[in-house]
């Protein structure tokens, strides 16, 4: 009963999620790119215990006003950041927070990230 519930929940929030960033045309909430940058970060959002791809899962680059959902496949990114150092804040409905800190971008860098989210203890 719980699944059906949380994936219900889920559901709900990838479409609203989706048709915010359809209605914005760019994927991203926040989006404002200039002439001089062309780093991205992104990654693939799993279960730790069972591998699973995570959608509708809520990213954001810690700091600022950019954040973006997992798609079907557990996929996120972010397209055309300064180069700097990033922090990714990674959360879920019933899965704890997660943090992944000091990813440095510099130039036209690419990073990857698999992030792997733990269920919350019931």
């Amino acid at each position: 009963m719980k699944k059906g519930i949380i994936f219900s929940v889920l559901v709900t929030l990838f479409l609203m999620a989706g048709f915010q960033n359809f209605a914005k045309g760019d994927g991203e909430e926040g989006n404002n790119p200039s002439a001089n940058t062309a780093t991205m970060i992104k990654g693939r959002i799993l279960d730790q215990v069972s591998g699973e791809s995570l959608a509708g899962v809520t990213v954001k680059v810690e700091g600022t006003d950019r954040k973006t959902y997992s798609d079907l496949d557990g996929n996120f990114s972010f397209k055309d950041l300064e180069p700097g150092t990033y922090s990714i804040v990674v959360s879920y409905i019933s899965y704890k927070k997660s943090l992944v800190e000091n990813i440095k971008l510099k130039g036209s860098d690419s990073k990857v990230l698999n992030v792997k989210l733990v269920e919350e203890a019931e």
